[in-house]
């Protein structure tokens, strides 16, 4: 179940357990969202600037104050976890001592062009549709692309490197083997 659905009313309609629901509903705490607390965003932003350089092993000292101010009007439909993967992406893509907002996000104004480009530096479809490479085939390129990155920033550390691309290390090993990125 979501948990975003309203469960008064599917208690009303019958769709969850009333008995159930008086159980779980012994006092309720309302949290605004995340854009309507201004104050937090850029305590939080801070916050996880520092976790990801040092997950990272990046020195990204802080933000430019037009990073802040995207920061600040951007709309956070995700919250505070949207939050926190805004400034991981902007630690990894930067560079910089300093985060600029045309990292915060690709769909930023001026993003800049590289930073979402494949390991040879061409984006994957412009590049492979000329060619008429097939779509399992541009997909593959891009998974490789992304877990060779991944590594590097890891250091070779598969583990880290699973860390990094959110995902299970199981799921990371079996990745690698179908792409042919694991010896046998």
């Amino acid at each position: 179940m979501a948990t975003n659905v309203n469960l008064t009313e599917w208690v009303k309609q019958g769709k969850f357990r009333q008995d159930l629901f008086h159980r779980l509903n012994e006092f309720c705490i309302t949290l605004p969202p995340l854009r309507q607390r201004k104050d937090d965003i850029l305590v939080l932003a801070d916050h996880f600037l520092k976790e990801a350089n040092e997950e990272f092993g990046k020195k990204a000292e802080g933000f430019s104050k037009e990073a802040y101010a995207y920061l600040l009007e951007y709309g956070y439909l995700g919250n505070v976890r949207e939050l926190r993967n805004m400034v991981r992406r902007s630690v990894l893509m930067s560079g910089e001592d300093i985060i600029k907002p045309e990292y915060l996000s690709p769909d930023a104004p001026g993003a800049p062009l590289e930073a979402f480009t494949d390991v040879d530096g061409h984006l994957p479809l412009e590049m492979d549709i000329s060619k008429g490479i097939s779509f399992d085939e541009i997909r593959s390129k891009v998974e490789r692309g992304l877990i060779e990155k991944a590594l590097a920033l890891a250091g070779g550390n598969k583990v880290k490197a699973a860390k990094i691309l959110r995902m299970d290390r199981k799921a990371l090993y079996r990745k690698m083997k179908s792409l042919g990125m694991m010896r046998k």
